[in-house]
């Protein structure tokens, strides 16, 4: 099972890092999850073209459960048909498109060899169209996440400014560093300015350096994101550009290198 795991996240990895689209996993903190994933994808949309919203969201409901609805149809009912496939991408206002791959995410390991290589060979066709594909990993753990989830060759933390942002945005970075990442870029969200963001960011990135070892990709004010800012994150850099003045510690500039919008 491991090797088989292994194999098929060496192929996700190998196809998300053909660009277009970026990929980027999103973790989401705070209660306001799913609103803020949305915010997030409409935002990236208005300034770099199509988006593309995956929903992995194995350990915790879809983006249109957390909103009341019901389940849209997986990926996995549309095994080996491209023209059935295409017809399960929702179109949503603002340039976002939304795509349930929680079945297909959770089937991936129990599937032959013949079937998982179609899958990914319809998953692939799906995501041509867009400029950017946020894989979505909704609120629950994501220890256990699948390949869709653990091959994005980017990530951040989507992070309320409140206590529950605080508090799930640690263990987002500890299961981020379960599956291997080493960095995490930081979306911000709410908050009274961007004083009070910046604070918040400097006190996640030393508390998730102390208990993961995890260095700060980048980060930016979900109300400032831009183009740049989101490549400055995401891109093929990582985001490790150091500007002025920060991080403020001697140990911070050291260890940490990370970039803000």
């Amino acid at each position: 099972m491991r090797e088989m795991l292994g194999d098929q996240a060496g192929t996700l990895r190998r196809l998300f890092r053909q660009r277009p689209p970026a990929v980027c996993a999103v973790f989401p903190a705070g209660n306001g999850w799913a609103d803020h994933t949305m915010r997030l994808a409409r935002r990236l949309a208005r300034s770099s073209g199509p988006v593309l919203v995956v929903d992995e969201a194995v350990s915790s409901p879809t983006l249109p459960e957390a909103a009341g609805a019901g389940r849209t149809a997986d990926l996995l009912s549309a095994l080996g048909s491209t023209e059935r496939a295409i017809r399960l991408i929702v179109a949503l206002p603002g340039g976002v498109s939304y795509l349930n791959v929680k079945a297909a995410a959770l089937a991936l390991p129990l599937l032959d060899e013949m079937r998982r290589e179609r899958l990914l060979r319809l998953f692939q066709t799906l995501l041509r169209p867009f400029e950017t594909v946020l894989v979505h990993a909704g609120r629950g753990e994501t220890a256990d996440a699948s390949p869709f989830l653990t091959s994005a060759p980017s990530a951040v933390v989507l992070a309320e400014l409140s206590a529950d942002g605080v508090r799930e945005s640690l263990a987002r970075a500890q299961d981020a560093a379960l599956h291997g990442r080493s960095r995490l870029g930081v979306v911000t969200v709410g908050g009274r300015d961007a004083a009070e963001a910046e604070t918040f960011v400097r006190e996640l990135q030393g508390v998730w350096w102390r208990k993961v070892s995890l260095r700060l990709a980048g980060w930016c004010r979900l109300e400032a994101l831009d183009a740049a800012g989101w490549q400055a994150m995401t891109g093929d850099d990582g985001g490790m550009a150091l500007p002025k003045g920060w991080p403020p510690t001697e140990v911070g500039r050291a260890k940490a290198r990370t970039r803000s919008c």
